[in-house]
C-alpha cells in the first residue's frame, strides 16, 4: 500500500507541532519522576514498577533511548516518535475499514493535532506508548 503524499505532509506538520511544544516547555513533576526512574538499573525499574501505575515498558525503553541526556525536548523525543507512529498506524486502521482516502486522511489530520493528543503525547510519559499499543490491538481485532 502507498503511503500518500498528504500523510507524509501531516505527519511533518504534526512533527513540527509537538517538536516545538515540547521545546518550549520545561520537565514538570511527572516528567522528572519518568526520568529519574528510567536512569536506573533494568533491576531497578522492574522493581519500582511495583510502586507505580504504570507497567515498566516505558521506562526501560527510555532506559536505553535517553540514557545520558537531559534536554526536555531530547528527552520527549521517543513519545513524539510513538505519536507519530500512531497517527500511521491511524491512517492504516481507517483506511483498511473505509474505501474513501479522505475519510483516513481527516481521522489523521484530528488526531495529529488534537490538543489532547500532541501535549499528553509529548510528555515524558506512557501516554504515548499506550496510544500506540492500544491503536495496535484495534488492528490486530481488524
Amino acid at each position: 500500500m502507498n503511503t500518500p503524499k498528504s500523510l507524509w505532509a501531516l505527519l511533518a506538520v504534526a512533527l513540527l507541532v509537538r517538536l516545538i511544544s515540547a521545546a518550549c516547555e520545561p520537565l514538570f513533576v511527572d516528567e522528572a519522576f519518568s526520568y529519574f526512574v528510567s536512569q536506573g538499573s533494568l533491576a531497578q525499574i522492574t522493581s519500582n514498577a511495583a510502586f507505580d501505575n504504570h507497567p515498566p515498558t516505558y521506562y526501560i525503553l527510555c532506559h536505553w533511548l535517553t540514557r545520558g541526556i537531559t534536554s526536555p525536548l531530547l528527552l520527549r523525543l521517543p513519545s513524539i516518535l510513538l505519536c507519530l507512529a500512531s497517527i500511521a498506524l491511524a491512517h492504516r486502521i481507517v483506511s483498511s475499514v473505509s474505501k474513501t482516502p479522505a475519510v483516513a486522511l481527516w481521522t489523521c489530520a484530528l488526531l495529529a493535532l488534537n490538543h489532547f493528543s500532541w501535549h499528553n503525547g509529548n510528555q515524558l510519559r506512557s501516554n504515548a506508548l499506550f496510544e500506540l499499543t492500544s491503536l495496535i490491538v484495534v488492528w490486530d481485532v481488524l
